[in-house]
């Protein structure tokens, strides 16, 4: 069996999917399958020609899932096959020859990081050395924070609270301790809050500056408005998930309002590529409020995830 899973999730994106597969037959490294999942097999969709010198599994689902059910069927795989590490690929990246000939063999060595990602490029940089807006944002973050880019295992790196799935590794050793991606989110927040698992864990992530991909950003949300206004609707709503199911953070209610006040100004001032008029945000407060009880449980897993790296913590240090 492979090393690596590679799983790619489509609803639809052969403007860039074909382009996608192709630059996966120019890595360098080969100790992989990928999985395609196809997203709503049944509105017409034209598979992929098998014409691709790797072992390409296609998984249809007839119904249309959210992001993390659809990559968590690959990890279902992953684990029930063995596969070491599970790579998350959005539809509309392109994989750089060295792209995971630079990762794997940084993660066999660091047995500490749980999650990285790759340094996103953008689409159209032709010499693979203009990063793309997401990148730019997160390396601003990171230095905000205290983190910069360093060497190690002869890897430029930065590390970070979090990657973006677009084009993620995850060590799937770790996944019976921190669990799948949370289907509650659908889309938008779940990688954030797969990475934060992975951190209450006590291991790290880090965003690998040397391991490459291209990625067009938004492929699927900036088709149409419709999509448009679909996204603006999660990415709020998730927001409210992933940072009241924090279980480092002890007031709800002081929480809660300074999302409010956050998100009103990000909709009011157009941030965050957010489209969305304020009069149709009443009704993404009451489907948070409507969450409540599921947040909570969210809360008190993460909570025993924290809980259960301290006990381990505690007998190594005692042995």
């Amino acid at each position: 069996m492979a090393k690596v899973l590679i799983a790619i999730v489509s609803t639809g994106d052969d403007k860039w999917l074909f382009a996608c597969l192709s630059s996966l037959s120019t890595s360098i490294f080969t100790d992989f399958d990928v999985m395609l999942i196809v997203n709503n097999s049944l509105s017409g969709y034209s598979l992929p020609p098998r014409e691709y010198d790797y072992n390409l599994i296609i998984h249809e689902s007839e119904e249309l899932l959210g992001f993390a059910q659809c990559n968590n069927i690959a990890f279902e795989y992953a684990r029930s096959n063995d596969h070491s590490y599970l790579m998350l690929l959005n539809p509309d990246t392109i994989l750089h020859p060295h792209a995971l000939s630079k990762a794997i063999p940084f993660l066999d060595e660091n047995k500490d990081y749980g999650i990285v990602g790759c340094h996103q490029i953008d689409y159209s940089s032709g010499d693979w050395t203009q990063s793309n807006e997401w990148m730019k944002e997160t390396m601003e973050e990171a230095s905000s924070l205290g983190s910069q880019p360093h060497t190690q295992s002869g890897m430029k790196i930065i590390n970070h609270y979090y990657v973006q799935g677009a084009a993620m590794i995850v060590r799937m050793e770790l996944i019976p301790s921190i669990g799948y991606l949370d289907p509650v989110y659908g889309t938008f927040y779940e990688e954030t809050d797969l990475c934060r698992r992975c951190s209450l864990s006590g291991n790290k992530i880090a965003l690998l500056l040397e391991s490459k991909v291209k990625h067009y950003e938004g492929g699927h949300w900036k088709k149409n408005k419709v999509a448009h206004y679909k996204r603006d609707r999660l990415f709020l709503r998730n927001q409210f998930l992933f940072l009241l199911s924090d279980p480092l953070k002890r007031s709800f209610l002081v929480q809660f309002a300074l999302i409010v006040l956050n998100q009103t100004e990000a909709i009011i001032k157009k941030q965050k590529n957010i489209i969305l008029s304020i009069y149709h945000y009443p009704s993404i407060l009451l489907s948070v409020v409507t969450l409540i009880p599921t947040i909570l449980k969210m809360r008190v897993r993460n909570l025993k995830i924290l809980n259960a790296a301290k006990l381990c913590e505690w007998e190594l240090a005692i042995h």
